[in-house]
């Protein structure tokens, strides 16, 4: 009786632990999909592989894993694997080029305020150039 008990709970246990880790991967999967401007019922094919490229390119980041190609990779299992490899390194990729960017756009830029008649014309020369 012990020992059905103590089986149970760990069993449960376990069961718990494996679904809470099942839906942290889901939601990881649709914030991947959501980075990729992707809808959240859409599989990891072919074209979702070329969108992941594209973007890692954008952000001029080698991943010597997808060189291969889709069909060299393993396919559509080959590509899942990938994915479930390498989703944390991929979210904090594109978080980190989002950060990135966010502190480019907040940047100021402090002009002089004695000479905003030159600086206006050096811009115009710029754009005609």
């Amino acid at each position: 009786m012990k020992h059905r008990l103590i089986i149970s709970v760990l069993f449960s246990s376990f069961c718990l632990f494996a679904q809470d880790s099942s839906s942290v991967y889901n939601q990881k999967l649709n914030q991947l999909r959501s980075e990729l401007g992707i809808s959240v019922d859409t599989e990891f094919d072919h074209s979702v592989y070329s969108k992941l490229v594209n973007r890692l390119d954008s952000l001029g980041i080698e991943d010597e894993q997808l060189e291969d190609g889709f069909e060299w990779g393993g396919g559509k299992i080959g590509f899942e694997a990938y994915i479930k490899n390498n989703i944390d390194r991929l979210l904090s990729d594109f978080k980190l080029s989002s950060i990135l960017s966010d502190s480019l756009k907040k940047e100021k830029i402090d002009l002089p305020t004695d000479k905003p008649v030159e600086v206006q014309k050096d811009l115009i020369a710029i754009e005609q150039e």
